[in-house]
């Protein structure tokens, strides 16, 4: 079994969400190692977003390999809910952050936000037509 050594203890994502009309927002993964069954040791990110149309969503994710294959199943669950992962930033064990790095989606399934870009809907009222 291969040993679990883990230097980071979160990733900030900086990322537009879902039905806000401008800016970015962010959100951090959480990183720790946890012990599974058997006492076979995995890696866990946890995030929360809150939007104004869902209060709490909770991001929950297991890896046994590493953070960076760890980090890519996150980025699709974010882009699964339709949020659009831009650059991100690490915080090492010693709490100093990285610069920013723009977030790599190539080989990552987009067709959530394509099918949500196209059907985002006007929330503006347009009253003359009353």
């Amino acid at each position: 079994m291969a040993y679990l050594d883990l230097e980071l203890k979160e990733i900030e994502i900086e990322y537009i969400a879902p039905h806000v009309l401008s800016g970015t927002e962010r959100i951090v993964l959480m990183l720790t190692v946890v012990r599974g069954a058997r006492g076979k040791r995995k890696l866990l990110g946890e995030a929360f977003a809150r939007t104004v149309y869902q209060p709490v969503i909770h991001f929950k994710v297991f890896d046994e390999v590493s953070v960076e294959s760890l980090f890519t199943r996150f980025l699709q669950q974010l882009i699964h809910r339709g949020y659009r992962p831009i650059q991100y930033r690490e915080r090492d064990l010693d709490d100093h952050l990285s610069s920013w790095k723009p977030c790599d989606l190539t080989g990552l399934d987009d067709t959530d936000l394509k099918r949500g870009e196209e059907s985002a809907v006007d929330i503006g009222e347009n009253f003359e037509d009353f």
